[in-house]
């Protein structure tokens, strides 16, 4: 019986794992994350040529009640969603802020009870997903096949003194609807800042970040190997 139970184990993991693409940490690049947004981090895979968008809490992880949604994009992909999704979001931002719209904006949440109200986005664009594994206690990143409808929305919410509106911040999510059912997991939404995404999700901030990282973890080393050196002369 024990034997039948490891074998069918056994088929169970071969199918997840096909229908998966291992990522190794060891290949990524740490971009960073925006300033008051370190729920997630962007990463590059530079095996796979790939940017990835990571929740810290986890990617559709089963054993997290707060784990969170975690996409890859591209070349390709990434630049598109630079152009059609980013940009977009920019401009919403930017225009949003301007003197008349911002003065209309503030004079109707006067008026709104709610502290926070948010509005769907329009995008029609794809994006592949990643979830974590956990094999022998150890959590993998997998790549899973096939792409999911990217849903996006602003949310706009306001500052008052006292009960009156004073002043409103601006932020924009993504969510992947599908996949959530599909995975039957509760996950968080992605809060983004378009502009940094906008900056980083390219080859030359790649590069940037790719010599910077190899810079430090050299100097990491060269500290340690002096540490352990002195160590030694002391007798250690």
């Amino acid at each position: 019986m024990q034997k039948l139970i490891k074998l069918l184990f056994t088929s169970i993991l071969v199918v997840v794992l096909s229908s998966c693409q291992t990522l190794s940490v060891n290949d990524f690049v740490y971009m960073g994350h925006p300033k008051g947004l370190d729920d997630y981090s962007l990463y590059y895979d530079t095996d796979r040529n790939l940017f990835l968008l990571l929740d810290n809490n986890g990617c559709f992880y089963k054993s997290s009640d707060y784990s969170g949604t975690c996409l890859a994009f591209d070349h390709q992909s990434a630049e598109s969603f630079r152009k059609n999704v980013l940009n977009k979001m920019i401009d919403i931002n930017n225009k949003a802020f301007e003197p008349k719209n911002k003065a209309e904006l503030l004079s109707l949440l006067k008026k709104m009870k709610m502290p926070s109200i948010e509005k769907p986005i329009n995008v029609d664009f794809k994006v592949k997903r990643i979830k974590q594994i956990n094999i022998n206690n150890k959590k993998e990143y997998h790549l899973v096949t096939g792409e999911y409808d990217l849903k996006a929305k602003i949310i706009l919410i306001k500052e008052t003194d006292g009960n009156t509106a004073k002043d409103f911040k601006i932020f924009f999510a993504l969510t992947l609807p599908d996949a959530v059912v599909k995975q039957k997991t509760s996950t968080r939404p992605f809060i983004i800042e378009p502009s940094y995404l906008f900056e980083r999700m390219q080859v030359s901030a790649v590069e940037k970040a790719e010599s910077s990282q190899n810079t430090y973890y050299h100097q990491v080393e060269e500290i340690s190997t002096s540490i352990i050196d002195y160590l030694e002369h002391l007798g250690a």
